[in-house]
This record gives structure tokens, sequence and C-alpha cells, in this order.
């Protein structure tokens, strides 16, 4: 990827009607929040905060030399940038964000690959089942997902979707599909709710999940990003183990990130809660892959939709904030 070089954006309050001007300024600030441009969490900090939030602020990093001054800024508060700027200049901050991108999308034939692994196995019941599917669709078509998806269609990004349960046990649902814009996403929803649920296994196959899904990326060659998200509500019972699975067998650059879900009843049920936590901390030890990787947790199957999203906004978010280099490619 390209560094962008000095990012010239700045929001003006003093007119009599706000209006976003263009300036020497090498950070965007919007009143209350400073995130730096340095990480998939800060990018997910940015869109839960300026996107939704008028009264945030935003710290831009312009680029990795900037980083660390930037992360001391951001440690700093709210009190360390008092200006006020007005909520209209959002739209301002998100292209300035963009223009970061563009010399490194005009080189890509799409910004990002992303192959959805929903685990269908046994422990998972046919209302559970829909429940997934139905957060996978509310997820995608959530407003702030939807600002990123159609963010820029001549670079978009390309969307897979299948389901796993044992060693051989693998259905595509969407296949390779980029989203340039509505009509696309809509097509993707149409595919989610007529698919009809596959054989079921009776045990479960991570290990598996991550060769199919890495097999699948493999089909991506020419995108900017490629990210595999394995959903699951259990440990690997079959096949071969996650943590046998070297990089060596991981393409070039591919993420992987992971989505447990547990049982829910964490109020009354401490063992739930810790089998959850360790699930959580079997994904985290065993199942991620690539930097800036990480696990999301839902509490339960209907915790999945609100969880599936927040982990889309910081996977799909991550190569606008987070990937600013000298160099083409993603680290593997």
């Amino acid at each position: 990827m390209v560094r962008a070089g000095p990012l010239y954006c700045l929001c003006l309050a003093a007119a009599p009607a706000p209006t976003c001007a263009a300036s020497p300024f090498d950070h965007v600030t919007f009143n209350g929040l400073v995130i730096a441009a340095q990480s998939t969490a800060m990018a997910s900090d940015y869109l839960d905060g300026a996107i939704h939030d008028p009264h945030a602020f935003v710290e831009v990093a312009n680029g990795s030399a900037d980083f660390e001054s930037a992360t001391r800024q951001r440690a700093l508060g709210p009190s360390y940038r008092t200006a006020q700027f007005p909520a209209q200049c959002k739209r301002m901050i998100r292209l300035c964000l963009l223009l970061l991108l563009l010399p490194g999308l005009a080189q890509a034939a799409c910004r990002q690959a992303l192959s959805l692994a929903l685990d269908v196995s046994s422990s998972v019941d046919d209302s559970e089942y829909q429940l997934q599917i139905e957060g996978v669709i509310a997820a995608l078509n959530a407003p702030t997902v939807q600002q990123i998806l159609f963010l820029q269609p001549e670079a978009p990004i390309t969307l897979h979707v299948f389901e796993w349960s044992g060693p051989v046990n693998h259905t595509i649902i969407v296949p390779w599909t980029p989203i340039t814009g509505p009509a696309d996403l809509a097509r993707i929803t149409a595919q989610l709710r007529a698919h009809e649920r596959a054989t079921k296994a009776p045990n479960t196959a991570i290990g598996s999940a991550m060769l199919a899904g890495f097999a699948y990326l493999e089909q991506q060659p020419d995108c900017w990003m490629r990210t595999l998200d394995v959903s699951g509500d259990g440990e690997t019972n079959t096949g071969p183990l996650p943590e046998e699975i070297g990089d060596d067998l991981r393409p070039e650059g591919v993420i992987v990130n992971g989505l447990v879900v547990g049982s829910g009843n964490f109020f009354g049920d401490r063992v739930s809660r810790q089998s959850l936590e360790d699930l959580r901390d079997y994904y985290l030890e065993n199942v991620i892959r690539g930097p800036g990787s990480f696990v999301e947790v839902a509490l339960d199957y209907d915790d999945y939709a609100a969880t599936m999203e927040r982990k889309l906004l910081r996977e799909l978010a991550a190569q606008i904030l987070g990937q600013t280099s000298d160099t083409g490619g993603s680290n593997g």
C-alpha cells in the first residue's frame, strides 16, 4: 500500500453557517474522542464514536511515522483538543480518510476479500441457525456497515459466505460477490434468506473450516486485504487441530478473526460464563492469525446480530484506518 501524504482537512465552525474547508492541517479533530489511525480496534472506536456521536473528535495519524505521537495525544483524552467543530463536518472527515486510501486502492482489483465461515454443527439448533443467518443479514445491512461497503465501487469489497461443521462439511451460501452498491447487497441478502441448511455433522472441525477458508481466499489473489472470519460455539473435536495449522498453510497476508457464541444465562450460571471465556481464550490462542486479528464475543445467538455488526465494522474499517505504509501488500 502507498502512503497518501499529508492530510489537508479542517472543519471550520466559526462561519455563521457551519462549513468544511481545506487547510494544511495534519489532523482532523472532532470534539470529544481522539482516535489515532493505528489499529483495527481504533478503527472500530472511530466508527462507534465519530460517526454516531456529534460530540466526538477524531485524531487521524498521517501514516505509521505519526502513530506514536498520535497515540500519546489520544491518551491525553478530550481535554487535549478544545476546538468545537460542527456535526456537518463528519462527512468531511470520512472524505479525508478516503483520500488516504485512494493511492493504494487504485492498484487493487478489490480492496478486501472477506469470507464468513458459519458454524452449523449439531450444537447449533434450528432456531439458533436462523438467528445466525438473520444476524449476518442485519449486520450487512446496518447503515454504518453499508457506508463502508459502498465507499468505493471501483475497488469493491468482495464477500463470500460458507457454512461448516465436520471435516468435509463445507457448503457455500454466497459465492464471491463484489459489493458495488445496494443491488449487490440485496442479492446477497436474498441468497442468505433462500438458503436451506446443509446436513449438519455431529462434530466440530474448526481446523478443517480454516483450511477450506484458505482455499476460498486463494481464489481472490488481487485483493488489497484478505480476511477469514470463523464463527463458532465450541472447540474442535475432530479433524486437524487449529493450532497445528502452521503459517505455511495460510495464504500470504490472510487475516483470521473469530466470533464466539455463548449459551447466555450469565447472571445465574457462572459455569456458562466461564465456558464462554474459555472458548474466547481458545480462539485467541489457537484460531486467529495475522497482525491485528481479534475475537468478538456474542453472549448467545440473540446477541449474534449486534456482535456480527461490531465485528464487520472492525474488519472492514481496518483497511481504511490501519493500513497505511510505504510498500504494497499485507503482512503475513
